[in-house]
Protein backbone atom coordinates (compact mmCIF):
# COMPACT_ATOMS: atom_id res chain seq x y z
CA UNK A 1 0.00 0.00 0.00
CA UNK A 2 2.88 2.27 0.63
CA UNK A 3 4.52 2.06 -2.53
CA UNK A 4 1.00 2.57 -4.34
CA UNK A 5 0.32 5.58 -2.34
CA UNK A 6 4.09 6.56 -3.03
CA UNK A 7 3.65 6.22 -6.73
CA UNK A 8 0.49 8.07 -6.87
CA UNK A 9 1.68 10.99 -5.60
CA UNK A 10 4.93 11.46 -7.70
CA UNK A 11 2.13 10.82 -10.74
CA UNK A 12 0.18 13.83 -10.16
CA UNK A 13 3.13 15.63 -8.72
CA UNK A 14 5.19 15.84 -12.25
CA UNK A 15 2.53 15.48 -14.37
CA UNK A 16 1.59 19.17 -14.29
CA UNK A 17 5.52 19.95 -15.12
CA UNK A 18 5.14 18.21 -18.59
CA UNK A 19 1.87 19.15 -19.86
CA UNK A 20 4.20 21.28 -22.92
CA UNK A 21 6.66 18.09 -23.19
CA UNK A 22 6.06 14.83 -24.83
CA UNK A 23 6.72 12.27 -22.27
CA UNK A 24 7.35 8.46 -22.23
CA UNK A 25 7.05 6.07 -19.01
CA UNK A 26 10.27 3.72 -18.18
CA UNK A 27 8.62 0.59 -16.34
CA UNK A 28 10.13 -1.94 -14.18
CA UNK A 29 9.48 -5.47 -13.58
CA UNK A 30 10.17 -6.51 -10.27
CA UNK A 31 11.51 -9.67 -11.90
CA UNK A 32 11.78 -12.20 -15.22
CA UNK A 33 9.17 -15.06 -14.06
CA UNK A 34 6.39 -16.67 -16.34
CA UNK A 35 9.35 -16.62 -19.36
CA UNK A 36 9.00 -18.95 -22.26
CA UNK A 37 12.99 -18.64 -22.18
CA UNK A 38 15.30 -20.45 -20.04
CA UNK A 39 19.21 -20.59 -19.29
CA UNK A 40 18.97 -24.01 -20.26
CA UNK A 41 18.05 -23.65 -23.73
CA UNK A 42 20.29 -20.56 -24.13
CA UNK A 43 20.43 -20.59 -28.34
CA UNK A 44 16.60 -19.72 -28.37
CA UNK A 45 18.09 -16.23 -27.51
CA UNK A 46 21.56 -15.67 -27.84
CA UNK A 47 23.53 -16.56 -31.43
CA UNK A 48 25.83 -19.62 -31.28
CA UNK A 49 28.60 -16.69 -31.22
CA UNK A 50 27.43 -15.02 -28.20
CA UNK A 51 27.81 -18.09 -26.60
CA UNK A 52 30.96 -19.10 -27.46
CA UNK A 53 32.18 -15.65 -26.69
CA UNK A 54 31.09 -15.86 -22.90
CA UNK A 55 31.95 -20.10 -22.73
CA UNK A 56 35.80 -19.24 -23.93
CA UNK A 57 35.82 -16.13 -21.23
CA UNK A 58 34.86 -18.07 -18.77
CA UNK A 59 31.32 -15.57 -18.61
CA UNK A 60 28.32 -18.05 -17.13
CA UNK A 61 24.61 -17.09 -18.48
CA UNK A 62 22.48 -14.77 -15.56
CA UNK A 63 19.44 -13.78 -15.54
CA UNK A 64 19.76 -10.46 -17.52
CA UNK A 65 20.67 -12.83 -20.33
CA UNK A 66 16.69 -13.75 -20.51
CA UNK A 67 14.26 -11.54 -22.37
CA UNK A 68 11.95 -9.42 -20.50
CA UNK A 69 8.84 -11.59 -19.47
CA UNK A 70 6.58 -12.02 -23.02
CA UNK A 71 3.69 -12.74 -20.08
CA UNK A 72 4.36 -9.03 -18.59
CA UNK A 73 4.74 -7.34 -21.78
CA UNK A 74 1.16 -9.10 -22.61
CA UNK A 75 -0.41 -7.78 -19.12
CA UNK A 76 0.55 -4.36 -20.30
CA UNK A 77 -0.30 -4.25 -23.90
CA UNK A 78 -4.01 -4.77 -22.78
CA UNK A 79 -3.63 -0.95 -21.98
CA UNK A 80 -3.51 1.98 -24.48
CA UNK A 81 -0.22 2.42 -24.77
CA UNK A 82 3.06 2.21 -27.65
CA UNK A 83 5.50 0.05 -26.50
CA UNK A 84 8.94 2.27 -27.18
CA UNK A 85 11.28 -0.16 -26.37
CA UNK A 86 12.61 -3.22 -24.27
CA UNK A 87 15.68 -3.13 -21.98
CA UNK A 88 16.45 -7.09 -21.01
CA UNK A 89 19.63 -6.08 -19.11
CA UNK A 90 17.64 -3.15 -17.38
CA UNK A 91 14.61 -5.41 -17.44
CA UNK A 92 12.35 -2.11 -18.12
CA UNK A 93 9.71 -1.12 -21.08
CA UNK A 94 8.90 2.58 -22.19
CA UNK A 95 5.81 3.26 -23.05
CA UNK A 96 3.75 5.92 -24.34
CA UNK A 97 0.44 5.52 -22.92
CA UNK A 98 -2.55 7.29 -23.87
CA UNK A 99 -4.08 8.60 -20.50
CA UNK A 100 -2.80 8.99 -16.91
CA UNK A 101 -5.66 6.59 -16.26
CA UNK A 102 -4.04 3.84 -17.73
CA UNK A 103 -0.54 4.90 -15.97
CA UNK A 104 -2.55 4.29 -12.77
CA UNK A 105 -4.02 1.24 -13.54
CA UNK A 106 -0.58 -0.10 -14.50
CA UNK A 107 0.88 1.21 -10.79
CA UNK A 108 -1.64 -1.44 -9.50
CA UNK A 109 0.20 -4.30 -11.31
CA UNK A 110 2.08 -6.94 -9.24
CA UNK A 111 4.61 -7.37 -11.18
CA UNK A 112 5.63 -3.62 -11.77
CA UNK A 113 8.50 -2.52 -9.53
CA UNK A 114 8.72 0.93 -10.49
CA UNK A 115 8.06 4.16 -12.99
CA UNK A 116 9.42 6.71 -14.27
CA UNK A 117 9.02 9.68 -16.51
CA UNK A 118 11.58 10.19 -19.74
CA UNK A 119 11.18 13.48 -21.98
CA UNK A 120 10.42 12.61 -25.32
CA UNK A 121 11.56 14.84 -28.66
CA UNK A 122 9.10 17.69 -29.40
CA UNK A 123 9.68 16.73 -32.88
CA UNK A 124 12.31 16.64 -35.74
CA UNK A 125 14.00 20.33 -36.46
CA UNK A 126 17.52 20.11 -37.98
CA UNK A 127 20.27 17.47 -37.88
CA UNK A 128 22.30 18.98 -34.62
CA UNK A 129 24.90 16.57 -35.56
CA UNK A 130 27.65 19.56 -35.06
CA UNK A 131 26.35 20.35 -31.75
CA UNK A 132 26.03 16.88 -30.05
CA UNK A 133 29.47 15.28 -31.59
CA UNK A 134 31.94 18.15 -32.54
CA UNK A 135 31.42 16.85 -35.97
CA UNK A 136 31.98 19.47 -38.40
CA UNK A 137 33.50 19.47 -42.54
CA UNK A 138 37.08 21.52 -42.58
CA UNK A 139 37.92 20.98 -46.02
CA UNK A 140 36.22 19.42 -49.08
CA UNK A 141 37.51 17.58 -51.71
CA UNK A 142 41.34 16.37 -50.28
CA UNK A 143 43.57 15.60 -52.55
CA UNK A 144 45.04 12.24 -53.23
CA UNK A 145 48.83 11.13 -52.40
CA UNK A 146 50.23 8.27 -53.99
CA UNK A 147 50.35 6.13 -51.05
CA UNK A 148 48.04 3.26 -50.74
CA UNK A 149 46.16 5.04 -47.57
CA UNK A 150 45.79 8.34 -49.15
CA UNK A 151 45.70 11.20 -46.68
CA UNK A 152 44.45 8.66 -43.71
CA UNK A 153 48.16 8.00 -43.45
CA UNK A 154 48.39 9.86 -40.01
CA UNK A 155 45.71 8.53 -38.07
CA UNK A 156 46.70 5.05 -38.82
CA UNK A 157 50.32 5.65 -38.29
CA UNK A 158 50.49 7.61 -35.64
CA UNK A 159 49.17 4.91 -33.59
CA UNK A 160 50.85 1.96 -35.39
CA UNK A 161 47.87 0.22 -37.20
CA UNK A 162 50.08 0.37 -40.51
CA UNK A 163 52.22 -1.35 -39.37
CA UNK A 164 49.81 -4.29 -37.74
CA UNK A 165 48.34 -3.89 -41.66
CA UNK A 166 51.45 -5.02 -42.86
CA UNK A 167 51.79 -7.71 -41.20
CA UNK A 168 47.83 -8.72 -42.53
CA UNK A 169 46.24 -8.18 -39.42
CA UNK A 170 43.45 -6.14 -40.45
CA UNK A 171 40.70 -7.16 -38.74
CA UNK A 172 39.72 -9.97 -40.33
CA UNK A 173 36.99 -12.48 -38.79
CA UNK A 174 36.05 -10.08 -35.97
CA UNK A 175 32.50 -8.14 -35.61
CA UNK A 176 32.05 -5.09 -34.50
CA UNK A 177 29.11 -2.94 -33.52
CA UNK A 178 29.01 0.75 -34.44
CA UNK A 179 26.35 2.48 -32.13
CA UNK A 180 25.81 6.15 -33.71
CA UNK A 181 23.07 8.44 -35.10
CA UNK A 182 22.77 7.35 -38.49
CA UNK A 183 24.56 5.97 -41.51
CA UNK A 184 23.95 8.55 -44.15
CA UNK A 185 25.30 7.01 -47.93
CA UNK A 186 27.00 4.52 -46.12
CA UNK A 187 25.11 1.92 -48.78
CA UNK A 188 26.30 3.47 -51.60
CA UNK A 189 29.49 5.58 -51.69
CA UNK A 190 32.62 3.77 -52.66
CA UNK A 191 34.92 4.42 -49.55
CA UNK A 192 32.49 1.21 -48.20
CA UNK A 193 32.11 -0.96 -51.50
CA UNK A 194 34.20 -3.61 -50.14
CA UNK A 195 31.88 -3.96 -46.98
CA UNK A 196 28.69 -4.70 -48.74
CA UNK A 197 30.60 -6.64 -51.75
CA UNK A 198 32.46 -9.08 -49.20
CA UNK A 199 28.94 -9.23 -47.20
CA UNK A 200 30.70 -8.16 -44.33
CA UNK A 201 28.03 -5.46 -43.48
CA UNK A 202 26.26 -8.16 -41.60
CA UNK A 203 23.58 -6.56 -39.65
CA UNK A 204 21.56 -2.79 -39.13
CA UNK A 205 19.13 -1.82 -36.71
CA UNK A 206 17.26 1.39 -35.85
CA UNK A 207 16.52 1.70 -32.29
CA UNK A 208 15.17 5.31 -32.66
CA UNK A 209 12.73 4.88 -35.52
CA UNK A 210 11.81 1.08 -35.14
CA UNK A 211 11.87 -0.35 -38.79
CA UNK A 212 13.42 2.70 -40.10
CA UNK A 213 16.84 2.68 -41.95
CA UNK A 214 20.07 3.42 -40.13
CA UNK A 215 20.85 5.17 -43.41
CA UNK A 216 18.30 7.63 -43.40
CA UNK A 217 19.54 9.89 -40.73
CA UNK A 218 23.34 11.96 -40.09
CA UNK A 219 26.40 10.99 -41.65
CA UNK A 220 27.99 11.00 -38.26
CA UNK A 221 27.92 7.68 -38.05
CA UNK A 222 29.03 7.17 -42.06
CA UNK A 223 32.09 9.14 -40.73
CA UNK A 224 32.67 7.44 -37.42
CA UNK A 225 32.41 3.96 -39.72
CA UNK A 226 35.39 5.22 -42.00
CA UNK A 227 37.76 5.37 -39.67
CA UNK A 228 37.11 1.71 -39.15
CA UNK A 229 35.70 -0.34 -42.51
CA UNK A 230 36.72 2.35 -44.93
CA UNK A 231 38.60 0.41 -47.54
CA UNK A 232 39.11 2.68 -50.88
CA UNK A 233 43.17 2.73 -51.52
CA UNK A 234 44.66 5.78 -52.30
CA UNK A 235 41.43 7.63 -50.88
CA UNK A 236 41.08 6.36 -46.80
CA UNK A 237 41.84 2.92 -45.49
CA UNK A 238 40.13 2.52 -41.88
CA UNK A 239 42.04 0.85 -38.97
CA UNK A 240 40.20 -2.75 -39.81
CA UNK A 241 39.57 -2.57 -43.24
CA UNK A 242 38.75 -6.32 -43.12
CA UNK A 243 36.43 -6.59 -39.74
CA UNK A 244 32.46 -7.58 -40.14
CA UNK A 245 30.24 -4.78 -38.98
CA UNK A 246 26.62 -4.49 -37.60
CA UNK A 247 25.29 -0.62 -37.58
CA UNK A 248 22.95 0.15 -35.04
CA UNK A 249 21.43 3.71 -34.80
CA UNK A 250 20.42 4.90 -31.06
CA UNK A 251 21.11 8.48 -31.06
CA UNK A 252 18.38 10.90 -32.22
CA UNK A 253 20.58 13.47 -33.44
CA UNK A 254 17.56 16.14 -33.23
CA UNK A 255 17.44 16.38 -29.98
CA UNK A 256 19.53 15.38 -26.74
CA UNK A 257 17.32 13.29 -23.85
CA UNK A 258 17.96 10.62 -21.22
CA UNK A 259 15.66 8.24 -23.44
CA UNK A 260 18.69 7.82 -25.83
CA UNK A 261 20.83 6.16 -22.84
CA UNK A 262 17.99 2.85 -23.35
CA UNK A 263 18.56 3.11 -26.79
CA UNK A 264 22.04 2.73 -26.72
CA UNK A 265 21.37 -0.29 -23.99
CA UNK A 266 18.97 -1.51 -26.26
CA UNK A 267 21.45 -1.84 -28.85
CA UNK A 268 24.31 -2.88 -27.01
CA UNK A 269 21.64 -6.02 -25.92
CA UNK A 270 21.49 -6.88 -29.69
CA UNK A 271 25.01 -6.44 -30.38
CA UNK A 272 25.85 -8.91 -27.41
CA UNK A 273 22.98 -11.61 -28.50
CA UNK A 274 24.65 -10.79 -32.18
CA UNK A 275 28.01 -12.37 -31.00
CA UNK A 276 30.17 -9.04 -31.53
CA UNK A 277 33.69 -8.66 -29.89
CA UNK A 278 33.96 -5.16 -29.91
CA UNK A 279 31.90 -2.25 -29.42
CA UNK A 280 32.47 1.22 -30.73
CA UNK A 281 30.56 3.74 -29.20
CA UNK A 282 30.95 7.57 -30.24
CA UNK A 283 28.49 9.06 -27.94
CA UNK A 284 28.53 11.13 -24.67
CA UNK A 285 26.12 12.36 -22.35
CA UNK A 286 25.81 14.83 -19.70
CA UNK A 287 23.69 17.80 -20.54
CA UNK A 288 19.83 17.21 -21.99
CA UNK A 289 17.50 19.23 -23.36
CA UNK A 290 15.35 18.50 -20.34
CA UNK A 291 17.67 20.25 -17.54
CA UNK A 292 16.05 18.03 -15.08
CA UNK A 293 17.72 15.04 -16.65
CA UNK A 294 21.11 16.18 -16.52
CA UNK A 295 23.76 14.54 -15.05
CA UNK A 296 26.26 15.56 -12.06
CA UNK A 297 30.01 15.62 -12.22
CA UNK A 298 29.07 13.40 -9.09
CA UNK A 299 27.49 10.85 -11.16
CA UNK A 300 30.46 9.83 -13.40
CA UNK A 301 31.41 7.18 -11.36
CA UNK A 302 31.57 4.36 -13.18
CA UNK A 303 28.01 3.04 -11.35
CA UNK A 304 25.51 5.69 -11.87
CA UNK A 305 24.29 6.80 -15.50
CA UNK A 306 22.14 4.06 -17.20
CA UNK A 307 23.84 4.08 -20.08
CA UNK A 308 27.49 3.86 -18.44
CA UNK A 309 25.65 0.73 -16.25
CA UNK A 310 25.05 -0.68 -19.59
CA UNK A 311 28.58 -0.28 -21.06
CA UNK A 312 29.75 -2.28 -17.65
CA UNK A 313 27.11 -5.05 -18.86
CA UNK A 314 28.22 -5.36 -22.12
CA UNK A 315 31.69 -5.63 -20.60
CA UNK A 316 31.07 -8.53 -18.44
CA UNK A 317 29.54 -10.20 -21.14
CA UNK A 318 33.25 -10.48 -22.85
CA UNK A 319 32.59 -7.57 -25.05
CA UNK A 320 35.59 -4.57 -25.58
CA UNK A 321 33.51 -1.74 -25.33
CA UNK A 322 35.59 1.39 -26.62
CA UNK A 323 33.86 4.66 -26.09
CA UNK A 324 34.85 8.37 -27.21
CA UNK A 325 36.05 10.60 -24.17
CA UNK A 326 33.33 13.31 -25.08
CA UNK A 327 34.52 17.24 -26.95
CA UNK A 328 33.73 19.33 -23.75
CA UNK A 329 37.39 20.23 -22.51
CA UNK A 330 37.10 23.58 -23.56
CA UNK A 331 33.69 24.16 -22.71
CA UNK A 332 31.70 24.59 -19.47
CA UNK A 333 31.28 20.70 -18.81
CA UNK A 334 35.08 20.17 -19.16
CA UNK A 335 35.08 16.37 -18.02
CA UNK A 336 34.59 13.05 -20.03
CA UNK A 337 30.98 12.49 -20.50
CA UNK A 338 28.87 8.97 -20.08
CA UNK A 339 29.52 6.08 -20.92
CA UNK A 340 33.68 6.84 -20.68
CA UNK A 341 33.44 6.67 -16.99
CA UNK A 342 32.80 2.91 -16.38
CA UNK A 343 35.49 1.54 -15.05
CA UNK A 344 35.76 -1.44 -17.61
CA UNK A 345 35.22 0.74 -20.79
CA UNK A 346 38.23 1.96 -22.52
CA UNK A 347 37.90 5.70 -23.38
CA UNK A 348 40.18 7.61 -25.70
CA UNK A 349 40.70 11.12 -26.09
CA UNK A 350 42.22 13.21 -28.61
CA UNK A 351 45.69 14.47 -29.81
CA UNK A 352 45.97 16.87 -32.99
CA UNK A 353 48.49 15.76 -36.02
CA UNK A 354 51.55 16.61 -33.91
CA UNK A 355 50.66 14.10 -31.02
CA UNK A 356 49.68 16.98 -28.52
CA UNK A 357 46.02 17.28 -26.73
CA UNK A 358 43.72 18.97 -28.58
CA UNK A 359 41.87 21.60 -26.79
CA UNK A 360 38.68 20.05 -27.10
CA UNK A 361 39.12 16.82 -25.56
CA UNK A 362 37.42 15.86 -22.47
CA UNK A 363 39.39 15.44 -19.16
CA UNK A 364 39.63 13.35 -16.15
CA UNK A 365 39.28 12.20 -13.68
CA UNK A 366 36.28 10.35 -12.58
CA UNK A 367 34.33 11.69 -9.96
CA UNK A 368 35.96 8.44 -7.50
CA UNK A 369 39.41 9.57 -9.01
CA UNK A 370 39.98 7.17 -11.53
CA UNK A 371 42.34 7.81 -14.57
CA UNK A 372 40.46 9.06 -17.89
CA UNK A 373 40.45 8.92 -20.91
CA UNK A 374 42.91 5.74 -21.32
CA UNK A 375 44.28 6.03 -23.96
CA UNK A 376 44.46 8.20 -27.34
CA UNK A 377 44.59 8.72 -30.79
CA UNK A 378 44.25 11.23 -33.55
CA UNK A 379 41.32 13.54 -33.26
CA UNK A 380 42.00 16.67 -34.67
CA UNK A 381 42.39 17.05 -38.56
CA UNK A 382 40.81 13.09 -39.13
CA UNK A 383 39.96 12.04 -43.02
CA UNK A 384 36.78 11.29 -42.95
CA UNK A 385 34.27 10.04 -45.83
CA UNK A 386 30.84 12.21 -46.01
CA UNK A 387 27.72 10.95 -46.88
CA UNK A 388 28.13 12.11 -50.69
CA UNK A 389 30.82 9.90 -51.05
CA UNK A 390 33.66 13.15 -50.54
CA UNK A 391 36.23 12.98 -48.30
CA UNK A 392 36.46 15.74 -45.58
CA UNK A 393 38.69 16.66 -42.81
CA UNK A 394 37.02 16.42 -39.57
CA UNK A 395 37.82 16.81 -35.71
CA UNK A 396 36.47 15.24 -32.36
CA UNK A 397 37.11 12.14 -29.93
CA UNK A 398 34.22 10.65 -32.01
CA UNK A 399 36.81 10.14 -34.93
CA UNK A 400 39.43 8.97 -32.40
CA UNK A 401 37.28 6.20 -30.94
CA UNK A 402 37.07 3.93 -33.65
CA UNK A 403 40.83 4.58 -34.84
CA UNK A 404 41.54 2.45 -31.73
CA UNK A 405 38.34 0.23 -32.07
CA UNK A 406 39.88 -0.77 -35.00
CA UNK A 407 43.34 -1.32 -33.98
CA UNK A 408 41.64 -3.78 -31.38
CA UNK A 409 40.06 -5.65 -34.01
CA UNK A 410 43.54 -5.70 -35.30
CA UNK A 411 45.07 -7.03 -31.84
CA UNK A 412 41.75 -9.58 -31.44
CA UNK A 413 42.60 -11.36 -34.67
CA UNK A 414 46.61 -11.78 -33.78
CA UNK A 415 46.20 -13.11 -29.99
CA UNK A 416 42.50 -14.29 -30.22
CA UNK A 417 43.14 -16.14 -26.81
CA UNK A 418 43.44 -12.64 -25.58
CA UNK A 419 40.61 -11.42 -23.37
CA UNK A 420 38.95 -7.68 -23.80
CA UNK A 421 40.16 -6.96 -20.23
CA UNK A 422 43.88 -8.40 -21.26
CA UNK A 423 43.53 -5.85 -23.92
CA UNK A 424 42.60 -3.07 -22.24
CA UNK A 425 45.23 -3.61 -20.08
CA UNK A 426 48.13 -4.25 -22.87
CA UNK A 427 46.93 -1.09 -24.77
CA UNK A 428 46.97 1.03 -21.76
CA UNK A 429 51.03 -0.27 -21.02
CA UNK A 430 52.64 0.31 -24.22
CA UNK A 431 50.88 3.66 -24.79
CA UNK A 432 52.79 6.89 -24.98
CA UNK A 433 52.95 7.98 -21.08
CA UNK A 434 51.93 4.93 -19.66
CA UNK A 435 54.50 5.36 -16.82
CA UNK A 436 53.14 8.77 -16.46
CA UNK A 437 49.43 9.11 -17.19
CA UNK A 438 47.13 11.76 -16.34
CA UNK A 439 43.78 13.28 -16.85
CA UNK A 440 44.15 14.95 -20.41
CA UNK A 441 45.82 11.31 -22.34
CA UNK A 442 45.36 9.03 -19.94
CA UNK A 443 48.26 6.47 -20.57
CA UNK A 444 49.04 8.34 -23.91
CA UNK A 445 48.48 7.67 -27.58
CA UNK A 446 48.17 4.07 -28.33
CA UNK A 447 51.25 1.80 -30.41
CA UNK A 448 49.34 -0.77 -31.88
CA UNK A 449 53.15 -2.92 -33.03
CA UNK A 450 54.01 -2.35 -29.02
CA UNK A 451 50.61 -3.92 -28.02
CA UNK A 452 51.10 -6.89 -30.37
CA UNK A 453 54.82 -7.71 -29.01
CA UNK A 454 53.29 -7.52 -26.02
CA UNK A 455 50.76 -9.38 -26.24
CA UNK A 456 52.50 -12.26 -28.23
CA UNK A 457 54.93 -12.56 -24.89
CA UNK A 458 54.16 -16.25 -23.70
CA UNK A 459 54.19 -15.83 -19.75
CA UNK A 460 54.50 -18.57 -17.84
CA UNK A 461 51.58 -18.29 -15.85
CA UNK A 462 49.77 -17.99 -19.16
CA UNK A 463 50.31 -20.10 -21.34
CA UNK A 464 48.82 -21.35 -24.89
CA UNK A 465 47.36 -24.80 -24.45
CA UNK A 466 47.14 -27.04 -27.25
CA UNK A 467 44.10 -29.31 -26.86
CA UNK A 468 43.46 -32.54 -29.22
CA UNK A 469 40.44 -34.85 -29.71
CA UNK A 470 39.89 -38.36 -30.95
CA UNK A 471 38.53 -39.68 -32.31
CA UNK A 472 36.71 -36.60 -34.22
CA UNK A 473 34.59 -37.03 -36.22
CA UNK A 474 32.76 -39.43 -33.95
CA UNK A 475 31.18 -43.02 -35.99
CA UNK A 476 29.29 -45.67 -34.50
CA UNK A 477 31.13 -45.14 -31.12
CA UNK A 478 30.07 -43.27 -28.19
CA UNK A 479 33.32 -42.24 -26.46
CA UNK A 480 36.05 -39.66 -26.80
CA UNK A 481 39.23 -38.62 -25.40
CA UNK A 482 41.22 -35.06 -24.60
CA UNK A 483 44.14 -34.33 -24.14
CA UNK A 484 46.00 -31.15 -22.85
CA UNK A 485 49.15 -29.70 -22.31
CA UNK A 486 48.30 -28.75 -18.74
CA UNK A 487 45.67 -29.96 -15.88
CA UNK A 488 42.29 -29.96 -17.11
CA UNK A 489 39.68 -28.84 -14.54
CA UNK A 490 36.43 -28.92 -16.15
CA UNK A 491 35.05 -30.04 -19.90
CA UNK A 492 31.45 -28.44 -21.01
CA UNK A 493 29.55 -29.56 -24.36
CA UNK A 494 27.00 -27.35 -26.25
CA UNK A 495 24.56 -29.36 -28.76
CA UNK A 496 23.61 -27.60 -31.70
CA UNK A 497 20.81 -25.81 -30.37
CA UNK A 498 23.28 -23.91 -27.82
CA UNK A 499 21.68 -26.20 -24.84
CA UNK A 500 23.99 -27.89 -22.22
CA UNK A 501 24.93 -31.09 -23.08
CA UNK A 502 25.70 -33.34 -20.24
CA UNK A 503 27.43 -37.11 -20.93
CA UNK A 504 26.93 -40.02 -18.90
CA UNK A 505 30.44 -40.12 -17.79
CA UNK A 506 33.20 -37.72 -17.50
CA UNK A 507 36.74 -38.86 -15.71
CA UNK A 508 39.70 -36.29 -15.92
CA UNK A 509 42.96 -37.68 -15.34
CA UNK A 510 45.16 -34.63 -15.16
CA UNK A 511 46.20 -33.85 -18.35
CA UNK A 512 43.70 -36.21 -19.84
CA UNK A 513 40.27 -37.09 -20.31
CA UNK A 514 37.76 -39.71 -21.31
CA UNK A 515 33.70 -38.30 -22.15
CA UNK A 516 31.31 -41.03 -22.56
CA UNK A 517 27.64 -40.69 -23.69
CA UNK A 518 24.61 -42.97 -25.21
CA UNK A 519 24.60 -43.82 -28.44
CA UNK A 520 21.02 -42.62 -28.50
CA UNK A 521 22.46 -38.97 -28.27
CA UNK A 522 21.60 -36.50 -31.29
CA UNK A 523 23.66 -36.84 -34.09
CA UNK A 524 25.04 -33.45 -35.42
CA UNK A 525 27.88 -31.05 -34.36
CA UNK A 526 28.74 -29.93 -30.45
CA UNK A 527 30.91 -27.84 -28.85
CA UNK A 528 33.50 -29.14 -26.52
CA UNK A 529 34.94 -26.37 -24.10
CA UNK A 530 38.24 -27.45 -22.11
CA UNK A 531 39.06 -25.49 -18.89
CA UNK A 532 42.45 -26.29 -18.17
CA UNK A 533 44.55 -24.22 -14.96
CA UNK A 534 45.22 -21.30 -17.53
CA UNK A 535 43.27 -21.30 -20.46
CA UNK A 536 39.81 -21.95 -22.11
CA UNK A 537 39.66 -23.43 -25.46
CA UNK A 538 36.57 -24.20 -27.92
CA UNK A 539 36.48 -27.65 -30.58
CA UNK A 540 34.21 -28.41 -32.37
CA UNK A 541 33.02 -32.53 -32.64
CA UNK A 542 30.84 -34.15 -35.29
CA UNK A 543 28.86 -37.45 -34.00
CA UNK A 544 27.70 -38.94 -37.22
Amino acid sequence: MKKFTTLILLLFVITGSLLCQPTSWLIQFSDKKNNCFSLDNPAAFLSYDALERRVRQGIPLDEKDLPVSEYYIKQLLEYNLDIKLISKWFNVVIVMPESQRDIQAIIRLPFVKSLQTMSLPKGKTSDETSRKFGFSEVYSNVSKTDFEYGNSYLQNHIIRADSLHKRNYTGQNIKIAVLDGGFMGTDTIAAFAALFHSGRLVGTRDFVTPGGSVYAHSGHGTAVLSQLGANDPGNIIGTAPDASYYLLRTEDVYGEYLLEEYFWAAGAEYADSAGVQIINSSLGYSVFDNPEENHTYEELDGQTTPVTLAAEIAASKGILVISSAGNEGDGPWTYITAPADAPNVLSIGAVNQQGEYASFSSVGPTADGRIKPDIAALGQGNLVSTPTGGLSLSSGTSFSSPLIAGLAACLMQACPEKTPAQLRTILRNTASRANHPDSFLGYGIANGISALSHALIIHENDPYIRVSIVPNPLQGVSRFSIKAEDQIIKIVMYDSTGAVFRPEIVHIYGSRAEVSFSCDARRGMYMVFVYTKYSVSGHKILFI
